[in-house]
């Protein structure tokens, strides 16, 4: 059997988002994380800002298609992310 592979993600742009087409960086790595501090991406997509539990904040999930794995946008929190050059 040959398997498919599928990408879920959305080129919608949330208003006040990070504008797609936008190069990032990451920030904040946890243990686990695939993509470490520094490495850079692009804004594929956006949506939000939503209620997270827990933060006491509103945040934005963005889609970032990472420079080490192109074409494949991962769902990121806003707090993890920052643009390059800020």
């Amino acid at each position: 059997m040959r398997r498919a592979r599928v990408v879920v993600a959305s080129r919608e742009q949330a208003p006040g988002a990070i504008p797609n087409g936008t190069l990032v960086e990451k920030c904040r790595t946890e243990p686990g994380d695939t993509h470490r501090d520094g490495e850079r991406g692009t804004v594929y997509g956006s949506m939000g800002p939503a209620p997270v539990p827990g933060l006491g904040e509103r945040c934005y999930v963005y889609w970032v298609e990472w420079e080490r794995h192109p074409g494949i946008p991962v769902a990121v929190a806003d707090y993890r992310i920052r643009r390059v050059g800020s």
